[in-house]
């Protein structure tokens, strides 16, 4: 029989937020929220780097009724710091019909249409590189986007990236998460809030790879990147 922690432990109040449905869903849920929901529903680890090999969290109340999810025995640690700003900018692209990318000499930028059915996270092709998201516009040019939040893109992978041969636009929201890193831990609805300007912010974009056939499709002069 599984044996649940009952006593509120710092260690399980670490987990503010879960995910529906399965493990890197990027549906987000609260405790709040989730106590609406029935008894049945399952919550996971948003943490791909959970040591449960399930990721299960389980929702429990404090002594002071406040809601929290937690671990099963023996699996409880801290997630990484970033999870739930960078889970909630890639999955910001899901319902995304369009975007702004630049093109040409900075800062001129280009909206595309996007194809959203060919919207895809946390797309696989090399054994070490996982882009964040994957997008193709509506006159079929495929691109990768990586959010940086506490982990630049560093040269090892950009010469991967290269080598993935896939064009790839940075977005940073490191100096958002340094100045904010408490909220943007643990306040699902502050991130939600603040989302939709951080991510249309053109300043915070770069190309990190671009081929010249790239270049070609955009229309600019920029050439490799």
């Amino acid at each position: 029989m599984e044996i649940i922690h009952n006593i509120e432990k710092e260690s399980d109040l670490a987990n503010p937020f879960a995910e529906l449905t399965s493990p890197d869903s990027g549906l987000l849920i609260s405790p709040k929220t989730a106590k609406t929901y029935q008894k049945k529903s399952t919550f996971y680890c948003p943490d791909p780097d959970c040591i449960d090999p399930e990721r299960v969290l389980f929702l429990k109340s404090s002594p002071r009724d406040r809601p929290f999810f937690c671990h099963r025995q023996n699996y409880q640690h801290d997630f990484a710091p970033e999870t739930l700003l960078h889970k909630s900018a890639v999955r910001w692209f899901i319902v995304k019909t369009s975007f702004e990318i630049p093109y040409n000499e900075a800062p001129l930028f280009k909206r595309v249409d996007l194809d959203q059915l060919k919207t895809v996270t946390e797309f696989r092709k090399l054994p070490r590189h996982v882009p964040d998201v994957k997008l193709m516009t509506s006159d079929a040019f495929e691109f990768a986007v990586e959010i940086f939040v506490t982990n630049d893109v560093k040269e090892e992978k950009k010469k991967i990236i290269s080598q993935f041969g896939l064009p790839t636009l940075r977005i940073d929201l490191s100096d958002f998460y340094e100045e904010n890193w408490e909220k943007c831990k643990t306040d699902l609805d502050f991130v939600k809030e603040k989302l939709e300007v951080l991510m249309t912010d053109n300043a915070r974009k770069k190309w990190i790879h671009k081929s010249v056939a790239t270049s070609k499709q955009l229309g600019d002069n920029e050439g490799c990147l």
